[in-house]
């Protein structure tokens, strides 16, 4: 019997459904894929300006 990880179940998932979505938190969604770090996400720039500290 194998154990199964949050890693290795996340690469399965990435690769069986890569872009349906893993959590959805109002407008923002977040997919299997991009939760795997197998593909940025799309909105990741959008994140980090939003987060940034003014200049």
């Amino acid at each position: 019997m194998t154990a199964d990880t949050v890693g290795r179940l996340l690469r399965h998932q990435a690769a069986a459904r890569g872009e349906h979505p893993l959590l959805v938190c109002d407008a923002e969604r977040l997919t299997y894929r991009e939760a795997d770090g197998s593909r940025p996400a799309a909105t990741d720039v959008q994140r980090q300006a939003r987060c940034a500290p003014p200049a």
